[in-house]
Formats: structure tokens, C-alpha cells, sequence
């Protein structure tokens, strides 16, 4: 068997295999990562979660994972649980642009909006009453 060294470096080597188009690491090909990692090469997990980090690093790929957090905590600073629509934009902005897609504002009103149904968080209504704006985007299930 090789020593975690030799693991850890071959695993690193396989990170930019699990990267959508290279440059993306989304969170449910971290957990795949994660489990090779973890099954395949017998690394411990606080390792192997080190080696993709280290590895998103070294070779300019954005962790999903990172900007999840980010916008969940703009999400998460709102009053009683309501999102206002600005705010919402503004998580989108902020979710686009971490993770090196600032033109793909589809798929991020998509995440976003699950991000918040996650959080158990609901959007504001305007001030005409309505949430159209929000029930317009259409979450794949």
C-alpha cells in the first residue's frame, strides 16, 4: 500500500477531472471527490478535503462550495426571513461572479433560489403584493 504522501498526491492530481469544464468544482462533484477520495485511496477526510482545496488553488478552480456559503450568509441577514428582491439580485451577482460565470444569470437565480427554499426563507413581496418576479424562476427538481 503507499503512503498517504503518494495518495494524497495522486488524488490531487485526479481534482481537475471532477471540475465542470475545469474551472468548477460544484458542490456535488466535491462530495464525489470526497469519496474516491476517502473509499478509493484511503485518505482521512480533513485530508482529503485539504488536497481539493489546495489543489482548487493551485489550479484557478472555483470551489462551489465557498460561494455557497458567501451568499447564504447574505441571505441569511435579512428580517423575519423575507428576501427582498434587491437582496436577492445581489446574491446572484455575488453567487455568478465566485464562481466565474458572471454572464450565467439563469443558473445562478436557479441555485439561489433553492439556496433559500434550503434556508427555509421566503422572498418579500413587492409593493404591489406580488411574487411574481420570484415565482417566475423555474427550479429543475
Amino acid at each position: 500500500m503507499a503512503d498517504s504522501s503518494e495518495q494524497r498526491r495522486k488524488f490531487k492530481a485526479m481534482v481537475p477531472f471532477f471540475a465542470d469544464d475545469g474551472s468548477l468544482l460544484t458542490a456535488e462533484r466535491e462530495r464525489e471527490a470526497l469519496r474516491t477520495a476517502v473509499v478509493d485511496l484511503d485518505l482521512d477526510p480533513d485530508e482529503a478535503h485539504g488536497a481539493i482545496r489546495q489543489a482548487a488553488r493551485e489550479r484557478g478552480i472555483v470551489l462551489e462550495s465557498k460561494a455557497v456559503e458567501l451568499v447564504q450568509a447574505l441571505l441569511n441577514n435579512t428580517p423575519k426571513g423575507k428576501v427582498p428582491r434587491k437582496r436577492f439580485e445581489e446574491a446572484v451577482t455575488t453567487y455568478a461572479t465566485l464562481t466565474n460565470r458572471p454572464k450565467d444569470t439563469v443558473r445562478a437565480e436557479k441555485r439561489v433560489k433553492s439556496l433559500m427554499a434550503g434556508l427555509a426563507l421566503v422572498p418579500k413581496r413587492s409593493a404591489l403584493g406580488s411574487r411574481r418576479w420570484y415565482n417566475r424562476i423555474k427550479v429543475d427538481d
